[in-house]
């Protein structure tokens, strides 16, 4: 193969910092509890093996806010939540009756996450 020569866009040092701004960014209670009913209801949910575990919470939590920092808030909004519900939380969680390859059982679990968002009243 040939050599592609490849340009940092960011350095280590911008990443670091970006991380602790992100870090910051507000989440009033309400939102909080909203992540963890989600999560809660992931525990419940009978499609699951297993439900979101808490450090899958937590990640859910970090990736709310620093999507709250890029799109240039310092504070959370149910709607980051909602965003972020299917791409942080889909690969933690496994159906009890496996479908027939990987990308049908990302759809089904995609899909029982968003009835269980949608069951959920998010803060105002």
């Amino acid at each position: 193969y040939d050599s592609i020569a490849l340009e940092a866009v960011v350095t280590r040092s911008d990443i670091l910092q970006l991380q602790q701004l992100a870090a910051h960014v507000f989440i009033e209670d309400s939102v909080l509890d909203y992540i963890l009913r989600i999560v809660g209801a992931t525990r419940t949910e009978a499609e699951f093996r297993a439900g979101v575990s808490v450090r899958g919470g937590l990640a859910l939590k970090h990736a709310v806010q620093a999507r709250s920092l890029l799109e240039g808030r310092d504070f959370v909004v149910p709607e980051d939540v909602q965003a972020l519900v299917g791409p942080v939380l889909a690969h933690r969680l496994t159906l009890v009756r496996p479908a027939s390859d990987g990308m049908e059982e990302r759809r089904l679990v995609v899909a029982a996450l968003k009835r269980i968002v949608s069951s959920i009243t998010p803060p105002v």
